[in-house]
């Protein structure tokens, strides 16, 4: 699967997934990127609360709310650039989720094996 359709499926989970889902989501995506790689994602929206909770010591507690669809799915295609193992993350907190049932890019996203994920 191409690395644009897999981060659009991304993003349409995280378009109707609960909040504490989308938390999750944020930050496994965020975790494996530098500041300098949040600084340019989607004009710098993750970088703000990556620096507040890495001075806090906390995990990223509550995604900004004016993160946009647009923005995970660039955040999505940045992190398979970098670390594609990530993706599996995403997709294992997709599988466990069952507010997510209802979902078919959901559903899609994770019957998907890894090796279609990192094919681009």
């Amino acid at each position: 699967m191409r690395v644009h359709a897999l981060s659009q499926l991304i993003g349409e989970v995280y378009e109707v997934a609960p909040s504490a889902v989308r938390n999750v989501m944020i930050e496994h995506l965020v975790r494996p990127l530098g500041v300098l790689s949040l600084a340019t994602v989607a004009n710098g929206v993750f970088l703000d609360g990556l620096l507040r909770d890495r001075l806090l010591g906390s995990h990223i507690s509550e995604a900004p709310q004016n993160i946009e669809i647009s923005d995970v799915i660039a955040l999505a295609e940045r992190v398979q650039q970098i670390k594609a193992e990530v993706i599996d993350e995403v997709v294992e907190v997709v599988r466990t989720w069952q507010d997510l049932a209802g979902c078919a890019a959901a559903a899609t996203l994770a019957k998907m094996p890894f090796r279609q994920r990192s094919a681009s």
